[in-house]
């Protein structure tokens, strides 16, 4: 076999082992819904089953009796997703943010509202769930709170600018955040009205994660919270390259599963292939070349006029 074919069966072998091997391992990728550990958000997409999203900018089409979830976001918004946003709002749409230390601050105030995550970090050592996972039961009467008794956050920080009727919830009266030395009660979820529609924000990225949904009444609130057909933002979640790569590979899948590329990419092939094959069987090895390399002692000089004369009695040229 010549070098161009190993060089060329190599590639196609990397090619097909490279794709095997990223859907066998499974993603670890932080609030990634194909991630089955306890840092993704698997459980969402089994339970609620949301239409995937990868982009925002033209969000404004889907339906009004919808809802967006926006779960940890490590990207930062757009003017045109902002806007996109806003008309989505203002025609009756809901959003779902939750966020810890401020990325979905670029969303609420590229949209005008006063509300911010405040990026530090809240402690309740009175009401916890192991280490710093603090037990949320100041939870107003509300239809998206019906039947929540108590949630249990991971690492949450507080919102600020909330008004008393837009709150949801809040830490308790012995609550803490970082570098400040005032005390609770400090607002962890609200709901602001804009538009016919609203949005609501949750002061922790990961309540709704696999290791968390089943804390408290965490999954009663998401449940609650969905209005209409269920969508999940991708856009703004950092992809590792693994998941990437599946995400790749998953599109180009889809494209050649056509017909009429499937076929042209088959064609395609197997000339590549016969190509190879006819251009190995034309590259003879050089026969001076070759019996040197077995007998490198006989004369070169020699060899090629006996190699001339042979052509010359078979009236080669």
């Amino acid at each position: 076999m010549r070098v161009r074919s190993v060089i060329l069966l190599s590639l196609a072998i990397l090619i097909i082992a490279s794709i095997g091997v990223s859907w066998v391992v499974q993603p670890i990728d932080d609030l990634w819904v194909e991630n089955p550990f306890w840092n993704g958000l698997s459980d969402v997409q089994t339970i609620l089953k949301p239409v995937r999203l990868s982009g925002l900018e033209n969000a404004e089409l889907l339906s009004s009796n919808s809802t967006i979830l926006m779960l940890g976001p490590s990207l930062a918004y757009s003017e045109t997703e902002i806007t996109s946003m806003r008309s989505y709002l203002e025609d009756g749409g809901r959003i779902v943010l939750t966020d810890d230390f401020g990325t979905g601050n670029s969303l609420v105030a590229g949209l005008g509202l006063n509300v911010r995550f405040s990026g530090q970090l809240l402690r309740d050592e009175l009401f916890k769930e192991r280490k710093m996972m603090p037990r949320i039961f100041l939870v107003e009467a509300s239809p998206e709170t019906i039947g929540v008794k108590e949630l249990v956050f991971n690492y949450p920080t507080v919102l600020t600018g909330v008004k008393a009727d837009e709150a949801l919830a809040y830490a308790s009266f012995f609550s803490e955040v970082s570098n400040s030395t005032g005390v609770g009660p400090f607002p962890v979820m609200a709901l602001l009205k804009m538009g016919k529609g609203s949005i609501i924000l949750i002061s922790d990225s990961s309540i709704f994660i696999n290791g968390m949904l089943d804390q408290g009444d965490n999954l009663i609130l998401l449940k609650n919270l969905q209005r209409g057909a269920l969508f999940i933002d991708e856009a703004h979640s950092a992809q590792s390259r693994l998941a990437q790569f599946r995400n790749f590979s998953a599109a180009a899948y889809g494209l050649f599963n056509h017909p009429e590329i499937k076929y042209s990419l088959a064609a395609v092939l197997i000339v590549g292939v016969f190509k190879v094959r006819w251009e190995d069987m034309d590259e003879q090895p050089d026969e001076v070349e070759e019996t040197l390399r077995r007998r490198p002692e006989w004369s070169r000089r020699e060899l090629e006029e006996l190699r001339e004369a042979r052509r010359r009695a078979h009236g080669e040229n």
